[in-house]
């Protein structure tokens, strides 16, 4: 549990830099080129990034990958199919994302991310067949309002904005109730999801996540003659993204396989307030271009959410734990 606590906020906190920086490619790489359309800007960072995320994840999964007949999955079809269900949401999302961030704040965006939350939780209780207890319910209410508060604290977004997020939430839903499918079909066969140990876990999750990666470097490259990332500029501005989301990835997956979707999904949603903070020292470096100035009833908005958020996440560990 504590592990998976540990990596959770990890993840968090590399994600939300990793919207920072992807928010500064967008902007300044955004087909403001004479002549490129304004799409090609974000499609530039997805296929750039996946692209190379894809190479090492494919030195990952040659070294990952089960040898030897006690280490064999028990399904091998389940596990590369559900793979590439996880890539297909999961890249889908992410370009609906690069969109949205190009056309606000990385700090406004992400606690809109939030919304996840509740989304999984539905699908968990109502789908998956998984029931939570009441106390579960009452934290995945309070991330939900803390995500509210901290998307609504720097004054209305777009309709457009709203939407993009909204959908990117949706697609984002899906990749993460695939990779709860994928990464126990990849512990060895007769290895009981609930009997196998934190090493088998954190391994499983690996495999699969380099698999998920190996797609979608490939659709990324299939991509290129679009995206047109023909400069050495794009390839230098999207590395810090592809960093700083491989690291954010390899927490999450491994968090996902420790602590479940639902609780790994509420420590995520911290990355909303993480990205408030980060963007408050943005603006005090100077760069407004990226982050803009917030005033103190903003502050103190989010420094109730930020309350809410961490209530949610006690909450929801404690049921956890409660035999």
């Amino acid at each position: 549990m504590l592990l998976g606590i540990f990596l959770g906020l990890g993840s968090a906190f590399c994600s939300s830099l990793a919207y920072l920086v992807s928010r500064r490619f967008t902007v300044r790489h955004a087909g403001h080129e004479q002549s490129q359309p304004q799409w090609r800007g974000p499609l530039r960072l997805m296929v750039t990034a996946h692209a190379m995320l894809s190479v090492v994840c494919g030195l990952g999964f040659v070294v990952l990958v089960p040898r030897g007949a006690d280490a064999q999955p028990a399904d091998w079809s389940w596990a590369i199919i559900t793979s590439i269900f996880v890539a297909v949401f999961y890249l889908t999302a992410n370009t609906l994302l690069f969109f949205a961030l190009r056309r606000t704040e990385a700090s406004r965006i992400a606690p809109l991310l939030g919304f996840k939350v509740v989304l999984l939780a539905l699908v968990t209780q109502f789908m998956l067949g998984e029931t939570m207890l009441a106390q579960q319910w009452v934290a995945v209410v309070l991330a939900t309002v803390a995500a509210v508060m901290l998307g609504s604290s720097g004054g209305r977004l777009p309709i457009t904005v709203a939407l993009l997020a909204f959908a990117a939430c949706s697609g984002f839903v899906g990749s993460d109730v695939f990779i709860s499918e994928m990464w126990p079909a990849w512990l060895p066969a007769g290895v009981a999801e609930e009997a196998a140990t934190e090493s088998q876990r954190v391994r499983a999750s690996m495999t699969g996540m380099s698999l998920v990666y190996i797609w979608c470097g490939l659709i990324a490259f299939a991509l290129l003659p679009i995206a047109k990332p023909w400069k050495k500029e794009h390839w230098r501005g999207s590395a810090p993204y592809a960093g700083l989301w491989l690291v954010s990835m390899v927490c999450l997956f491994s968090t996902f396989a420790l602590v479940g979707i639902v609780l790994g999904n509420i420590l995520q949603a911290t990355r909303g307030l993480m990205s408030i903070f980060i963007g408050v020292a943005v603006v005090k470096l100077g760069h407004h271009h990226i982050e803009s100035h917030a005033p103190l009833k903003v502050v103190i908005q989010r420094g109730i959410a930020a309350v809410l958020m961490i209530g949610a996440i006690a909450l929801y560990v404690t049921a956890k734990a409660t035999p």
